[in-house]
């Protein structure tokens, strides 16, 4: 805006008027801005396990937060813009930038409220805050059963345990791999090493939270990470990370790691998974995803072909990448397609 001198009484009125409307377009502007930075969601980093602590992304010099959690068993927690919906409950005293995770969380998904510098602390209103999106579910570390009483939780927790060989596990947030030596609750996001043994594992049926136990199903010869969503009856899957070594553009560089056994750190141009039972279990690779029915049966991957093979049993249901239609497998049928 420009502004130009004037003489005498008219002058030093235009000159008046035109500063107070630059005050007031800078006003605006500051307004604008902060109106902007407040409406970016905070963010949070950190692992989703008891005892790990969580950080929320910064809102500003004085900016205040508070931690909720939401149960899901009992209540949505769905992703909302709504910094008071009742789903959500104030966890007390966890009024910092960061916190960290407690017994009570075990099970829940949480999420952080941030507002920058309030005018005044004295009064705490929820819609001046922003919030985050939800974060979990929350697990607890892994437990062997020493006295009974241990069980899946559906969305949390399989039942584990090793049925032949040696099986090494690697525990989430950890770098290093651990021999299974006895019946553990292994949290979601496991990572499992059976290329030279066994291991027999339980998941849990029902909504999020259920301990109503699946069958028994018994997995070997591969390296996978155990998956199960929060969606009622959801599968458990066991993802094939196992590296694939193939070539510059192709390689896959799995969740796999290399600080576990020596087998697991090397890369190779085929992985493989065998499996024999029944229940709501499911495993994935590059090529798709097959659904167990009732069966033994060997999921193959190289670098240009993923393979499914039934040996005996009802057969196994198979989602491969970038078909329209499910193909069903019965005993002594295989399926290949190209990567």
């Amino acid at each position: 805006m420009k502004i130009e001198s004037g003489t005498g009484a008219t002058g030093t009125w235009i000159m008046r008027t035109a500063l107070a409307t630059l005050v007031a377009a800078i006003g605006a502007l500051a307004a604008a801005s902060g109106a902007a930075a407040q409406d970016t969601r905070p963010t949070i980093t950190g692992s989703p396990v008891l005892g790990a602590t969580l950080q929320s992304s910064s809102f500003g010099s004085g900016a205040d937060y508070r931690w909720q959690r939401c149960y899901p068993v009992t209540h949505s927690c769905g992703d909302t813009l709504v910094a008071d919906d009742p789903n959500w409950f104030l966890i007390p005293g966890a009024n910092s930038r960061s916190y960290t995770l407690v017994e009570a969380d075990v099970g829940t998904f949480v999420r952080v409220l941030a507002r920058s510098a309030p005018v005044e602390l004295a009064a705490l209103q929820l819609d001046d805050f922003t919030p985050s999106t939800p974060f979990g579910p929350v697990i607890g570390p892994p437990t062997p059963m020493t006295s009974g009483g241990l069980t899946p939780i559906h969305g949390v927790q399989v039942l584990a345990e090793p049925a032949e060989g040696r099986v090494w596990v690697k525990f989430p947030g950890e770098d290093e791999y651990v021999l299974l030596t006895g019946l553990t609750a292994l949290p979601v996001g496991t990572i499992v090493n059976v290329r030279h043994g066994r291991i027999r594992i339980v998941g849990a049926t029902g909504p999020f939270g259920s301990t109503s136990s699946d069958q028994s199903i018994e997995f070997a010869l591969g390296v996978f990470k155990l998956k199960q969503g929060d969606a009622a009856d959801a599968a458990v899957i066991v993802r094939l990370v196992e590296n694939l070594s193939c070539g510059k553009g192709k390689s896959d560089q799995a969740a796999a790691g290399s600080a576990g056994p020596r087998a697991v750190a090397s890369a190779r141009r085929r992985r493989r998974l065998w499996g024999s039972g029944r229940g709501r279990y499911k495993t994935r690779g590059r090529g798709g995803t097959g659904s167990v029915v009732g069966t033994t049966w060997v999921q193959k991957e190289t670098c240009d072909r993923a393979t499914w093979k039934v040996t005996e049993g009802e057969g196994i249901i198979v989602d491969p990448r970038g078909r329209k239609k499910d193909v069903e497998l019965e005993a002594g049928e295989k399926l290949s397609i190209d990567l």
